[in-house]
């Protein structure tokens, strides 16, 4: 997929400061360069300072990671994941078929993995 610039930039401008806190830190080795420089100007024009960066990416450190070191998402959100366990893949949301991992942000953490 080639890398445009434009729609990138548009998707930037729409997203949430803390979705584009967490993908220059956490999900930073997904990015393509210029996307993260693209970012990184978004959030320097919402006054968002490099020490507010590095604190974000400080309270992140407890994400999962998977075996080749890039940073597991929420199995409900993007948000990045802190611990996981196991569910069902289900047919209509209704009949569990295939047993699958989940992953839980801090939001969506059920209260027994806390």
């Amino acid at each position: 997929m080639e890398f445009d610039p434009d729609r990138v930039r548009d998707n930037i401008r729409r997203a949430e400061t803390s979705d584009l806190l967490d993908r220059v830190t956490v999900y930073r080795a997904d990015l393509e360069p210029e996307a993260l420089t693209l970012m990184m100007e978004e959030l320097r024009a919402r006054k968002i300072t490099p020490e507010q960066i590095v604190l974000h990416e400080q309270s992140r450190q407890e994400a999962l990671t998977d075996d080749s070191g890039l940073v597991r998402a929420c199995s409900f959100c993007r948000n990045p994941a802190i611990a996981e366990g196991k569910g069902w893949f289900r047919l209509f949301r209704l009949v569990p078929l295939v047993p699958r991992t989940l992953y839980f942000c801090s939001e969506h953490v059920p209260a027994e993995k806390t």
